[in-house]
């Protein structure tokens, strides 16, 4: 019996389902994303105290894993080689310069009251460029009768 191979209730294990992924079995590629997702997104939020950038880093990983996936050797267990690629996107997130915070236009009306208080937007309110006209109307008027 192979030592990496693990049945569960006739699952099969993550070195047949490797192999298969090898071969270009589109399943059983999905199949090991489904087993891992879990436990590697875990990793990744322990490591970027965000769950944007740990999603961010889960998918990266799975990508680079595809990519790679002739060179997985199967000494190790594919949970292992995979964990090690998900630990170096995490760690390429954080070294990434200053990142920007992102906010869905989905969000509660509350969400967006804070967000103004942060986006500063230096263009007059509809308020300011009436009360401007008025005061030029105003002012205009003044002149003439002078």
């Amino acid at each position: 019996m192979l030592k990496n191979a693990h049945f569960e209730f006739g699952m099969p294990g993550d070195v047949t389902l490797v192999r298969s992924a090898k071969e270009g079995d589109m399943a059983a590629f999905e199949e090991l994303v489904n087993r891992h997702t879990d436990m590697i997104l875990r990793v990744a939020m322990h490591i970027t105290n965000s769950r944007e950038d740990a999603e961010e880093a889960v998918q990266d990983a799975f990508l680079k894993a595809f990519r790679h996936l002739q060179r997985f050797e199967e000494r190790a267990r594919f949970s292992t080689w995979l964990t090690r690629i998900v630990i170096n996107e995490a760690l390429m997130k954080l070294r990434r310069p200053q990142r920007t915070r992102t906010v869905s236009i989905d969000n509660e009306a509350e969400e967006f009251r804070s967000l103004g208080d942060e986006i500063v937007d230096g263009r007059p309110n509809p308020e300011e460029i009436y009360r401007g006209t008025q005061l030029r109307l105003a002012l205009h008027s003044g002149l003439t009768s002078l």
